[in-house]
């Protein structure tokens, strides 16, 4: 504000020096500004203070558009003008004159002038109605901030809210204006379009699905549907149900078309087409009780997060491996399928009642019935439907499939389901028949999706080991605290610090009303850690911890996180995080694929590792205890599936069975072998049940052991607390390792509400306690079992809080945390990683709201895990751990460091020399140099590779820059080992690139006629052996593959085409000799290998001709992800007709 008469500003007691408000800045001239505190020092306005420079800033205010004929269109205003101005005829009559609409869309109102001829100045308002039907008024003014001293300036920020007068109505200003900012976003429109398209029976739109959807809700109209105002949810709904994508049957031909129904929609969906009466008209309490969604994994009004029961990402299987979703899928649990299933059968036998499995919560005094069929009086919901008395067996089933599958029930099941129901039906029995079909047809997986299924009959083989592995056993244990776990609070620094500083204070100062005071920690001694203080505190909550600590069976990472690599606040921390950043959904997903790059596509960490240990004949068994599949997921190829430990000892499933003892067998058959043209969400379905299946009848055969002295649990009774519960079944899983033939094990196990944004300290605090008293519990289970020291325990968070607290008294999502690692075995009493040597914005590590950027990744926490369970391989290392070489490998915890039994020592980063170059690797600037130059000692002092000398430039070499002779007319079948040389065109001397090396980013960075082979995964290089590493793109010999180049001859410079191009329409469109050759699907082509796309033509030689040269050298095939750099043509000599020298596609 302006000074008042004493020449004083009312700003200061709200602004200091350490005022935090952070807004994203346009710099104009940004080079002009202080680069440190001693060139800000220097500047007469400006001073330097501990994390940057404060310095005096001038506001000027000029005229954006001096004439109407300066407006070139509207969207050059919209993108001119950021300040707003109020209606004009909101003033007094004739301050503002309108002259009218002097440009297409844009209505001009000045105080001055009565002409769109005339000039206009600063008072001029602009009337315009943006792209999304928002009638805007803008001040025709440009206010520029000047930074004083220096020649850098920007564009003044929005903002509301006076930091002198601060009022309630700037702030419901600015919040309106955050929430347009979102509604107004461009990635909103498809964003709702795809939540929406998924919420209404589509996982896996189309592009351009989503696209008519997103256009029907901008433009808020579609056909005759919506008001034309951006965001109508009518035109939106509408374009979702009309259009073709949502109503062609012929789509049911499409695998991954449709989607996974959920749980309650299937019960309601049931009950509807049953025709359910209830007892009285709003009795529904079977489906707002919580038990609900522990039976089925979904009730009304539980909704565990703000992302409901499930991810909208998420996904599992084969459907991982083609790049599709089923968020439904993630309640697909194997207890959740069984209780799912059993209380749709026992609706079907008894109502909706408590008993024998039913939905409906237990009652008390109540008997329940003990015949099949006998319905109880006091049901809920009693089953209404009865089939036509003068309709036979077929014409019944044809009902029931229609109104439960839409019809979609294949004919190997309907003939599974008609021979199940047929004996009953012939002997007068109709509505007990009835019942046999609907349990059945309930638990096809053409009712649990919209895919049409094609089953071949048979069950899918699932099995366990056979044998008994050799000792020892080890497991480790995900003990994961979802939703953000305060670990600042679990970890406070307290004293003799360095430099005599009082680092406590420091941390109550920055923690302000969420730091704890002496007495409610508990001291550790961390002496030798190397760390801020030697002293340290544990939350008074964790005594069991503080004693695990003390007596060596407990230490703490410090500051870990998901990182790409290492970063600072000085770095573009944002963009190089390669992640979203504080979000619960993509943090936590990160966490537990610990492969940041998406290397290794839709796996875990926990799986990777299982995948290597397996590989060396370990028996290995991945576990989630309610939750987790995701990090224990593994490569398809290894087989390691995912199992469910059962959180209750097994009850009996279908309980006086309308079918009979064969009931189980029925529903396996239904849900069996796959035929190739099965669809993907109901065969999702049904591999997720036949392993649930296979668990259960697991589980009976552990339960007759229960009792024995060997697996008594009894001094640990079942509970209903959830948490307790879940480590109870944990302990009783390990303690059946032998019957089971395993030695290799890993579980994740979940802690939920540690989402503590306004909760009170109280309320966080009795978390800490309750995981405390759990996890005492269990490590005295353990050790009870005598098998402590063959089982870690090691938590794990979506992120660390902040550091400052909130307005609420709680804290936000922050980023780097301090986490401990349990277990008999640890190397316990230290503290790895590093604490934050500053919890203020001294700290290089300390970004905006008092988050910390984390110093240490969990690859270095997982590598020695890795190596403990028996992963000692370079290679295998990497398998497991694909972003590792993000980071010095001197770096990584060996389990050395981490273990009293690890087999590998800590590795010393001035010594330690990874490429063997003979340059250590703290001083390598380039650690992983290729052996092939350091065998031809072509490594220059700082460990970088130089390159070959002429007379060595074919020598016969692992990794040359050539390795192959230059491709020819007639490729060859002598596939070579896909190799990976260099990236982005580094090292130059290495690139251009011969056949099967990478990375290329286009054909230009390919040698001679070569093509860059671009990837979205592991997909096959035509003519290379390997798989390579996930996502990398490779250079290959194109030879006669068919390519798809252009369409209706576009590009122009792609036209006439080379043999095995296409599209053509005619001859007319190959080069001259060649013939287009037309088909209707996917015919081969006489000379060409591939199938190509079908339907398209491709140029090829005609018999007893040679193909002539293209006439465009220049421009080539181009590759699935178009780079727009020039590519080059393939060789267009006639290829050999000979399959077995030709590349395979």
């Amino acid at each position: 504000p302006d000074a008042d008469s004493a020449g004083q500003r009312n700003v200061r007691k709200y602004l200091r020096d350490n005022t935090i408000n952070y807004f994203r800045v346009l710099w104009e001239n940004e080079d002009a500004l202080p680069a440190d505190a001693a060139a800000c020092d220097i500047l007469q306005s400006c001073y330097s203070v501990v994390d940057g420079c404060v310095c005096d800033t001038t506001t000027t205010e000029s005229v954006a558009f001096i004439t109407v004929q300066s407006i070139v269109s509207k969207s050059n205003l919209l993108g001119t003008l950021h300040v707003g101005a109020f209606d004009p005829t909101l003033f007094d009559v004739g301050v503002y004159t309108s002259l009218g609409e002097c440009v297409l869309g844009i209505q001009v109102y000045s105080k001055t002038s009565s002409s769109c001829a005339h000039p206009l100045d600063l008072e001029a308002i602009f009337q315009v109605t943006d792209e999304y039907g928002v009638v805007r008024f803008l001040k025709n003014s440009i206010l520029t901030v000047h930074v004083s001293s220096t020649t850098a300036s920007f564009r003044n920020p929005v903002h509301f809210i006076d930091f002198a007068n601060r009022n309630l109505r700037d702030m419901f200003q600015e919040t309106d204006a955050v929430l347009a900012s979102y509604f107004y976003h461009p990635s909103h429109a498809p964003f709702m379009a795809l939540r929406l398209l998924q919420r209404f029976g589509l996982s896996n739109p189309s592009p351009t699905y989503i696209a008519r959807v997103s256009t029907a809700y901008t433009l808020g109209q579609y056909g005759e549907f919506g008001s034309g105002t951006y965001g109508d949810l009518s035109a939106t709904i509408a374009a979702i149900l009309l259009d073709d994508e949502s109503r062609q049957v012929v789509l049911d031909a499409d695998l991954s078309h449709g989607h996974l129904r959920e749980p309650l929609l299937k019960i309601f969906g049931l009950l509807r087409s049953m025709e359910a009466g209830l007892w009285a008209p709003l009795s529904v309490t079977p489906f707002v009780d919580r038990s609900i969604n522990w039976s089925v994994g979904q009730s009304p009004y539980r909704v565990p997060s703000v992302f409901s029961f499930f991810k909208p990402e998420f996904t599992t299987g084969n459907l991982n491996d083609l790049g599709l979703v089923a968020p439904e899928a993630e309640v697909l649990k194997g207890g959740l399928i069984i209780s799912l299933l059993d209380g749709i059968w026992s609706t079907m036998k008894f109502g909706l009642t408590q008993c024998h499995g039913g939905f409906k919560s237990r009652g008390w005094g109540i008997e329940c019935p003990r015949q099949e069929g006998a319905a109880m009086i006091d049901a809920t919901a009693t089953l209404q439907y009865e089939a036509d008395s003068t309709s036979n067996l077929d014409e019944i089933l044809d009902e029931l499939v229609l109104i439960l599958t839409a019809g979609r029930l294949s004919h190997s099941n309907r003939l599974i389901v008609r021979n199940a129901m047929q004996s009953t039906f012939q002997s007068g029995d109709r509505a007990k028949a009835v019942r046999i079909a609907v349990q059945l047809i309930a638990a096809s997986p053409e009712f649990h999706s919209t895919n049409v299924a094609r089953k071949t009959g048979l069950p899918t083989p699932i099995s366990g080991y056979e044998n008994a592995p050799p000792e020892p056993y080890k497991a480790v244990v995900y003990y994961y605290m979802a939703g953000g776990v305060d670990s600042f609070n679990v970890l406070v620094p307290r004293a003799n610090c360095k430099n005599g500083r009082n680092v406590y204070q420091e941390y109550q100062n920055a923690r302000g009303s969420v730091s704890l005071s002496t007495s409610k920690l508990l001291d550790i001694d961390a002496t030798g850690s190397n760390q801020v203080c030697d002293t340290f505190a544990v939350n008074e909550n964790y005594v069991d911890i503080q004693n695990m600590y003390n007596a060596g069976d407990a230490l703490f990472v410090a500051n870990a996180g998901v990182l790409n690599k290492p970063l600072t606040k000085h770095d573009d921390y944002k963009r190089q995080s390669k992640v979203q950043l504080f979000a619960h959904n993509t943090m936590q997903t990160e966490n537990y694929k610990c492969d940041i790059n998406d290397e290794m596509g839709g796996t875990g960490v926990g799986g990777r590792i299982l995948d290597m240990l397996r590989r060396q004949g370990y028996h290995t068994s991945a576990n989630m205890v309610d939750a987790g599949s995701l990090m224990l997921k593994g490569s398809s190829s290894d087989n390691n599936p995912v199992w469910t430990v059962p959180l209750n000892d097994p009850s009996e499933l279908d309980r006086y069975s309308s079918v009979g003892p064969n009931m189980l067998d029925l529903v396996k058959n239904l849900n069996g072998a796959s035929s190739v043209d099965d669809g993907l969400l109901g065969q999702t379905w049904s591999l997720m049940t036949s392993k649930a299946l296979f668990e259960y009848e697991k589980s009976l055969e552990y339960a007759e052991l229960f009792d024995s002295p060997e697996f008594d649990m009894s001094h640990w009774p079942a509970s209903l607390d959830r948490l307790k519960n879940r480590f109870r079944a944990l302990a009783q899983f390990i303690k059946m390792r032998n019957v089971r033939k395993v030695n290799r094990e890993f579980f994740v196990i979940k802690h939920d509400g540690f989402d503590s944004h306004s909760e009170s300290q109280q309320e966080v605090n009795a978390l800490f306690k309750e995981s405390n008293d759990v996890l005492k519990k269990f490590v005295d289970e353990m050790k009870l079992q005598g098998i402590w020291n063959n089982v870690v325990i090691v938590m794990g968070s979506d992120f660390g809080r902040s550091i400052s607290p909130n307005s609420n008294g709680g804290t936000d999502h922050a980023w780097g945390g301090n986490y401990f690692m349990l277990g008999g075995s640890i190397k316990g009493k230290q503290i790895l990683g590093q604490y934050p040597e500053y919890l203020s914005s001294q700290s290089n590590q300390w970004i905006s709201r008092g988050r910390i950027i984390p110093t240490t990744p969990w690859e270095y926490v997982w590598h020695g895990v890795a190596q403990w369970m028996g992963v000692l391989e370079n290679n295998d290392l990497r398998s497991a751990l694909p972003n590792m070489d993000n980071f010095r490998k001197c770096d990584m915890y060996t389990d050395g460091q981490l273990f009293v039994d690890g087999q590998v020592s800590p590795y010393d980063c001035e010594n330690m020399d990874t490429d063997g170059d003979g340059i250590p690797d703290d001083l390598d600037l380039c650690p992983n140099t290729m052996s092939i130059y350091v065998q031809h000692g072509l490594v220059d002092d700082s460990g970088c590779s130089l390159s070959f000398p002429p007379s060595m430039s074919s020598s016969p070499t692992p990794v040359t820059a050539d390795p192959t002779v230059e491709p020819t007319g007639v490729p060859t079948n002598t596939n070579i080992n896909l190799q990976d040389v260099g990236d982005n065109g580094s090292p130059p001397e290495l690139y251009p690139l011969g056949n099967c090396q990478g990375d290329c980013d286009n054909n230009g960075e390919c040698k001679g006629n070569l093509v860059c082979f671009q990837r979205g995964g592991t997909e096959a290089v035509p003519g290379c052996e390997g798989q390579g590493i996930s996502r990398k793109d490779y250079c290959f010999n194109n030879g006669n593959l068919l390519w798809s180049v252009g369409s209706n001859g576009s590009p122009a410079n792609s036209y006439p085409l080379g043999a095995c191009q296409g599209a053509c329409v005619s001859d007319a469109e190959c080069i001259p000799g060649l013939k287009c050759f037309e088909r209707s699907g996917i015919e081969e082509v006489p000379g060409c290998v591939g199938t190509g796309n079908s339907g398209m033509n491709y140029c090829y030689v005609v018999d007893g001709t040679s193909a002539p040269t293209s006439q465009n050298p220049t421009q080539g095939p181009t590759t699935a992800n178009p780079t727009g750099s020039p590519t080059t043509r393939a060789p267009t000599t006639s290829p050999t007709k000979d399959p077995s020298q030709a590349p395979t596609n």
